[in-house]
């Protein structure tokens, strides 16, 4: 059996990443570099491959790089402080999607507005963008005020100030 030094591309194929990957994996602590010998190629151990694996499939789970330093720094603590670690991931993750399902909840009420609105209407009486209006006028206010208070379209729309068509002020944010 030959000896074959492992470089950083054969461990870069081996993982399924690119070597650059590898150079910033590096750089973060995350994998260990290892010394460059007298003849330039760095040698790395086969549980290189296993390191990378495990941090892009912590990844795939949603843990951010600092999150799985943070697990690979447990090598000597006990599971109770992985178990503690995923427990406050997982806590994370329920209100990241409280806060995605709040949005789009606030999304769905500006679509209904315009359940009635038909493809010939102006662009100028759109309720989405006098809501949105609304709400960037007064700068305060939740978005289900705004949405209440364009339920009913106003008799004559108004224009933000200082723009000649609402599609002008919507191109400029506002």
């Amino acid at each position: 059996m030959t000896y074959r030094p492992l470089t950083i591309g054969w461990i870069a194929r081996r993982a399924g990443v690119n070597v650059e990957t590898i150079r910033y994996y590096q750089r973060r602590g995350l994998v260990l570099e290892p010394p460059r010998p007298a003849f330039g190629y760095r040698h790395y151990p086969a549980e290189t491959v296993t390191y990378i694996c495990f941090i892009k499939h912590c990844q795939r789970l949603g843990f951010t790089l600092r999150e799985v330093g943070e697990l690979l720094k447990l090598n000597d603590g006990h599971c109770t402080d992985v178990h503690s670690l995923v427990e406050g991931k997982c806590e994370r993750i329920r209100a990241q999607v409280r806060d995605l399902e709040a949005l789009s909840a606030s999304l769905r009420r500006l679509a209904d507005l315009c359940g009635s609105a038909t493809k010939s209407e102006a662009l100028e009486s759109c309720p989405i963008l006098h809501a949105l209006t609304d709400r960037a006028e007064t700068g305060a206010g939740s978005d289900e005020a705004a949405v209440r208070r364009t339920a009913e379209p106003p008799a004559r729309p108004r224009q933000p100030t200082g723009f000649r068509s609402r599609r002008e002020a919507v191109r400029r944010g506002i």
